[in-house]
């Protein structure tokens, strides 16, 4: 006869009997006093060998089996395919990218990269450099279809290694552009930027009137007055765009350069807003030094040989290789996504007929705007952007269907590196970062409105927001 007895190794032995001990599994439970706990198995010397190897199989196999049935009840994650986990972590996957404008880099975001609030929940928070900035690499073009296809190519990289598994993308990513960054974003999401010149146009048809009227009759200064006090948003975008007609004249180069550094030294007064040192605003606009281009990291990287280049050089070459952005027609410019990024541009390619006016955004958008910027004039660049905005076709009352427009009165164009403005745009991305995911979008959309978040908190002052659609 075979006997069976379970007992850990402190137990005595059984005179007469072989004891034979076998471990539980990696990660197996210890007893009281810290010991790992093992099977023993007493077996009587009289059984033949063969009731010895059935009796141990059937035991060892029967323990374990109720070892890993326990286990897996207990901790079921464990035994799921780890392509399943990993599908399902990228279900509440988020990536927030941000792109910088004219004259800074990716460190003018640092405020919002360090954010604890944003991080939470494991969302990825990345700011790039745009070519010929910072520390990326110079461009031998900076026209769209070398710029945008860049940003585009950068962005799909990142989505493929922190949304997409299987070829298919899972979570949510939200773009977040300023200035130039601002101007890409726009591209990306409508191929164009259409709201400012249809702004003009309208504010053109409706001077002509007064203009062909006060040319048959000139004497009628009223007509004058009436004309221009319709074209005074023209004007005035225009005054605060002269650096733009400078950056494209041709210059000298010395004149140029200097023109470029009285402009630097205001942009970045304006920046710091007496809150950080001309020195360093200076440092992060200008980027790595030429120690930090020969640095290697640990892993074996360093910057690429352009950027080094740049750091040697100093002002002024480097800025007027940068004001090449302004030169080459990256705003308004024809764009042709190239093979490797023409498939990963939402609704690329088809028609724009029907009710759909050309130019409108492909995804929902939100825009801050400091009614004090001073480079741009409301009246131009952000009234009537909702005329394109997507009108949507799903169910409205999703967050991730609709678009905001934030206007902010007392900030300027860095509105974000100020502490009140750091805030609303934090909060902001919250919000959204929030309505990503399925379940919470619906409500949060119609208990919690975007601004009734923002105007929960006192200290973000005076903001209004219209969402679209309604």
């Amino acid at each position: 006869m075979t006997k069976y007895t379970f007992r850990t190794l402190s137990s005595r032995s059984t005179p007469g009997f072989s004891k034979l001990h076998f471990p539980f599994p990696d990660n197996t439970r210890r007893d009281s006093t810290g010991k790992h706990l093992h099977v023993t198995i007493i077996i009587s010397k009289a059984a033949s060998e063969g009731h010895i190897y059935h009796a141990i199989a059937v035991v060892y196999g029967s323990v374990t089996l109720a070892y890993l049935s326990i286990w897996y009840f207990l901790e079921p994650d464990t035994w799921r395919p780890e392509t399943e986990k990993r599908r399902e972590e990228l279900e509440k996957a988020k990536l927030v990218i941000f792109l910088h404008g004219f004259p800074d880099s990716a460190h003018i975001f640092s405020r919002l990269i360090t954010s604890e609030a944003l991080k939470q929940g494991g969302t990825k928070l990345v700011a790039l450099d745009l070519p010929g900035y910072g520390g990326s690499d110079s461009s031998d073009s900076y026209g769209p279809d070398q710029v945008l296809n860049a940003v585009a190519e950068a962005i799909e990289l990142l989505k493929r290694q922190y949304l997409r598994t299987d070829g298919e993308q899972r979570g949510a990513c939200i773009l977040v552009g300023h200035d130039w960054g601002g101007a890409i974003s726009f591209r990306i999401a409508a191929e164009t930027v259409p709201h400012a010149k249809a702004n003009i146009q309208r504010v053109a048809s409706k001077a002509q009137p007064h203009l062909s009227g006060w040319r048959r009759k000139p004497w009628e200064i009223s007509l004058f007055k009436s004309a221009y006090a319709e074209i005074d948003p023209v004007v005035k975008q225009l005054l605060k765009s002269s650096y733009i007609f400078m950056f494209n004249l041709p210059f000298p180069l010395t004149a140029l350069s200097l023109a470029v550094r009285q402009l630097l030294r205001l942009c970045h007064r304006e920046i710091s807003g007496g809150h950080s040192s001309d020195a360093m605003i200076t440092a992060t606009s200008n980027g790595p030094s030429e120690a930090e281009c020969v640095f290697r990291s640990p892993a074996g990287g360093n910057y690429g040989s352009s950027v080094l280049r740049r750091a040697r050089n100093g002002l002024p070459s480097a800025w007027l290789e940068r004001i090449r952005l302004y030169r080459e027609g990256l705003a308004t410019g024809k764009w042709t996504p190239n093979d490797s990024t023409k498939q990963h541009i939402f609704k690329y390619g088809e028609a724009t007929g029907g009710a759909r006016k050309y130019g409108t955004f492909n995804y929902p958008m939100t825009i801050i705007f400091g009614t004090h910027d001073l480079a741009f004039d409301t009246r131009i660049v952000l009234d009537g952007i909702e005329d394109f905005f997507d009108p949507g076709t799903g169910d409205k009352a999703k967050v991730s269907a609709q678009s905001h427009v934030i206007r902010l009165p007392g900030q300027g164009h860095w509105l974000f590196t100020s502490k009140r403005g750091a805030q609303i745009v934090e909060q902001v991305l919250l919000f959204l970062l929030t309505g990503s995911d399925g379940n919470t979008a619906v409500q949060a959309a119609t208990s919690h409105s975007l601004e009734k978040v923002l105007k929960q908190g006192s200290e973000l002052g005076e903001l209004t927001v219209a969402i679209h659609p309604q």
